[in-house]
């Protein structure tokens, strides 16, 4: 049976469809549209159900098991219409938008988990402000594979986060045997059922059984992560690890070609201190390196 990129591209070809006007009309990215017909991206069900609405058809057929890269179709070059750039919707000043993957790494014990739920404290709580940093209202969903149910607790009380937003602004996940790829479709229909406008995964190589130095397997996951942050209009805050001895994020190249945001979170001269730098900003200008303290008290900017 053809990929499900390959039976798209054919039957929106059959109906006269641009792929540019499928995209507008399943309110998607002409890109990721793009990824899914040449199979360079795994689609959940719920994004080809979008697209099979547009182009009028049930004979589109999904494969039991979506995991396996489809057959590549040729590609196609578009021309880019000269329209008005859609405005950035910042959920998190200078770091994190709606529709865009965000990759924020740094060693172990640098502090990441404490300052991306710093982050959910304050978009859950209201507040407008971390580490300098201009953080809008949002509902919060994380999904964690490496801390535990327990010291998420712990921590998320110390950063004084009401004991009402839990299970209403804010949904924290265990992830068990979980994989980014294989299980995308899962995370796909709880955001479905449950809306959220920052999803937060903690970390990449404790939820995705991938390679992280392979080209095509990163170029897959990452491809999905995004194309769910568009179908959901919400903005992804991915947990990753640097080099052991470096201040370099691990893996290919195709990371920082695939995703619109990286930052490094280093040590500094003290046991709280650290350094988030930009190493790489899509979205707008690049923001300027911070100092910061962080402990379970939450992330404070040093002066």
């Amino acid at each position: 049976m053809p990929g499900v990129g390959q039976q798209i591209r054919r039957t929106r070809l059959a109906r006269g469809l641009t792929q540019q006007g499928l995209a507008r009309a399943a309110g998607m990215a002409q890109g990721d549209v793009s990824l899914i017909e040449r199979g360079l991206t795994n689609p959940t069900v719920r994004t080809v159900e979008r697209l099979v609405e547009v182009i009028g058809t049930t004979t589109i057929r999904v494969s039991a098991r979506q995991g396996a890269v489809p057959t590549r179709v040729p590609g196609v070059l578009h021309p880019v219409a000269h329209d008005a750039a859609p405005a950035v919707e910042w959920l998190v000043e200078g770091f994190l938008s709606r529709g865009a993957v965000t990759m924020l790494a740094g060693a172990p014990g640098a502090g990441k988990s404490l300052l991306a739920q710093s982050i959910a404290t304050a978009a859950v709580s209201g507040n407008t402000n971390v580490v300098g940093i201009g953080v809008e209202p949002a509902r919060v969903c994380i999904v964690d594979g490496e801390n535990g149910d327990d010291l998420i607790q712990r921590r998320f009380a110390a950063l004084g986060l009401e004991a009402a937003a839990w299970g209403t602004r804010l949904r924290v996940f265990q992830a068990e045997g979980f994989d980014l790829v294989s299980d995308l479709e899962q995370l796909d229909a709880t955001l479905s059922a449950d809306p959220c406008d920052l999803l937060i995964l903690d970390a990449w190589t404790s939820l995705w059984s991938g390679s992280e130095t392979s080209v095509p397997a990163v170029k897959q996951c990452l491809g999905g992560l995004r194309t769910l942050s568009r179908t959901h209009r919400l903005g992804t805050v991915l947990i990753h690890h640097t080099t052991k001895g470096t201040t370099t994020y691990r893996g290919s190249g195709a990371i920082a070609s695939t995703i619109e945001a990286v930052f490094t979170l280093t040590r500094s001269s003290s046991a709280t201190e650290r350094v988030l730098a930009c190493e790489k900003m899509r979205l707008g200008p690049e923001p300027p390196v911070r100092t910061l303290e962080v402990s379970e008290a939450g992330a404070f900017l040093l002066p």
